[in-house]
């Protein structure tokens, strides 16, 4: 009886040892699960951070795209398909873009801005993009009534397609010194957009880049210029010339077709390919100097 006792006592001790062993385990286990959630963002990951928009401030997610110890970068926006980010995309005024973001302890700087990030949001007046952006991707400002002016800083070395698409009261563009690049329909359909500036250093301008651009008069392109996409600058009806510099290989198919006011057009000698149609339509088109030979046209 007493030995069937004392086995008895061991067993309950050792079950209490074991059910004290797995509440330990548990606990471990939820503690590193905690601490997991409070560590640093892995890349790819999302939080929740803010922007200014006039003298509020809004929601907005970042995705984490890399990090170092205290540090990392982030671009603003969860880059979701016909999605606008912001919490409230009837938000009214100037959109101050935030430079760097803070997020469990970790100092993230922005350098992207996801494609759709801002995507209709129809009452955005301006846009002040931080120095730390290097690219404005694609669809990012598309549909933004509103919006009246933009100054691209010189971080910025690509503008996505489509980026600033049928911003119907943008007025002026100021692209900085690193642009390379404007991608497919990036200011197309922006009707009072009658200035643009374009940096040295920009290369190519993406298919129908300034299509419908009906205020625009006149475009300075850049001696570093390579190609010039198709129907670039199609139905631009306000354009009345443009200088093509020596260093363009190619102009697209129907790069300025229907640019009614267009009068005059000197092509360099660097011109291997002027494409399909590139000049249909231009109604008062008078001069074309290819290769330092006029070519008369009777319109």
């Amino acid at each position: 009886m007493t030995k069937c006792r004392m086995w008895r006592g061991r067993r309950s001790e050792r079950l209490v040892a074991a059910a004290f062993l797995v509440v330990v385990l548990i606990t471990v286990c939820l503690v590193v699960a905690d601490n997991r959630d409070n560590s640093d963002a892995a890349a790819g990951d999302m939080f929740t951070g803010h922007v200014a928009i006039g003298d509020c401030t809004y929601e907005m997610p970042f995705k984490v795209l890399t990090e170092s110890d205290s540090t990392g970068t982030v671009q603003v926006g969860t880059g979701a398909q016909y999605k606008c980010s912001l919490s409230d995309n009837c938000a009214s005024g100037c959109l101050t873009v935030p430079d760097t973001v803070v997020h469990n302890g970790i100092t993230y700087s922005v350098t992207s801005i996801s494609d759709y990030a801002f995507f209709r949001c129809h009452s955005l007046t301006s846009v002040t993009i931080p120095d730390s952006v290097t690219s404005v991707s694609d669809y990012a400002f598309y549909e933004c009534f509103l919006l009246t002016s933009v100054t691209i800083p010189d971080s910025v070395t690509s503008i996505g397609n489509g980026a600033f698409e049928y911003c119907y009261t943008l007025k002026t563009v100021t692209i900085l010194g690193s642009v390379e690049s404007i991608g497919n329909g990036a200011f197309s359909g922006c009707c009072s957009l009658a200035s643009i500036t374009l940096p040295d250093g920009m290369r190519s301008i993406g298919n129908g880049a300034f299509s419908g651009c009906c205020s625009l008069a006149s475009i300075t392109l850049p001696d570093s210029m390579r190609s010039i996409g198709d129907s670039a600058f199609s139905s631009s009806y306000s354009l009345t010339s443009v200088t093509i510099p020596d260093n363009v290989e190619s102009i697209g198919d129907g790069a300025f077709s229907s640019c009614n006011s267009l009068a005059s057009v000197t092509i360099p000698d660097s011109v291997t390919k002027i494409g399909t149609k590139a000049f249909q339509y231009c109604c008062s088109l008078a001069t074309v100097v290819i290769g330092g030979k006029d070519a008369w046209i009777t319109t």
